[in-house]
């Protein structure tokens, strides 16, 4: 899967991720590329 296309469905599906799951998504784009972090907020 393409970096965009993995990313725009991680964007929709963010809010899902955090109450479902307790997992915050962030996206980073820089000159070197796309970065993109999982950060475990409340265990289940």
């Amino acid at each position: 899967m393409k970096s965009n296309k993995l990313t725009r469905k991680l964007n929709i599906n963010a809010g899902k991720l955090l109450n479902d799951y307790g997992i915050e998504y962030a996206n980073t784009r820089t000159h070197n590329g796309r970065t993109i972090t999982f950060q475990l907020k409340n265990p289940l």
